[in-house]
């Protein structure tokens, strides 16, 4: 799903102000040196933690995050069941793409930007891993699309090939029967055998592009040339 169509705003501005609004929680609770008097909503001196995640303000990070989770995990649901009437897929889709994102800023707050012990550590690779594939998918939904039009004019599934090589081996026999060059009736004599010729390279017809792939994803072709013309081609001995 592409993420630059309208409907994607209003989520984008969804994010991007719950990112603020976070962050401003974040350092009015635990930094509250680094804010204005008047945005200290938890007092003058931090709260007394071991780490930052135990706070109450870290564990509303955490399970906000936690929720979010489940909620891209039921998507993988919604699409087994259609008959679901809790929202179409493309909403969900939407949701999903927004909310995970918005975790990224959830987590770094929830964690104080610290990686932890090893548990912790190996948790935060495997979110990382998660979120960069994540992202990479949804790049290639943008330039997929464009890269196959561009460069698959004629795309054929697997289970057509065998009857997509009998029309090219169909219009490879009418490109050679056209190329062949008429007896001449004027004289009786049988006529000697053909010696071959040797074509250059510019000169062979790419058969490829004189079938007519009768198929629902494939691009017909026609052959506009003659086969007077192409006879005229032939060099004369």
């Amino acid at each position: 799903m592409r993420i630059d169509r309208a409907a994607h705003i209003p989520w984008m501005i969804f994010v991007l102000a719950v990112t603020a609004l976070a962050s401003l929680l974040f350092l009015a609770n635990l930094h509250p040196q680094r804010v204005p008097p008047g945005v200290r909503f938890f007092g003058e001196i931090p709260p007394a933690h071991a780490t930052i995640g135990g706070t109450p303000l870290g564990l509303v990070f955490g399970a906000v995050s936690l929720g979010i989770f489940v909620f891209a995990a039921l998507l993988g649901v919604r699409k087994k069941l259609p008959v679901l009437r809790i929202g179409n897929v493309q909403r969900w889709l939407r949701a999903h793409i927004w909310l995970t994102l918005l975790t990224v800023p959830l987590i770094l707050l929830h964690s104080g930007f610290h990686l932890g012990g090893p548990m912790t550590t190996l948790l935060m690779a495997l979110y990382a891993i998660v979120m960069l594939s994540g992202i990479y998918g949804l790049a290639l939904q943008h330039k997929m699309p464009t890269l196959m039009k561009e460069q698959l004019p004629a795309e054929i599934v697997y289970e057509q090939i065998p009857n997509i090589r009998a029309q090219l081996c169909a219009a490879a026999e009418r490109l050679r029967k056209a190329y062949q060059r008429p007896p001449d009736r004027t004289s009786r004599q049988p006529l000697p055998p053909a010696v071959p010729t040797a074509f250059a390279t510019t000169t062979v017809p790419d058969v490829s592009k004189h079938a007519v792939l009768k198929t629902p994803s494939a691009v017909e072709s026609q052959w506009v040339e003659q086969p007077s013309a192409a006879r005229r081609s032939l060099p004369r001995p």
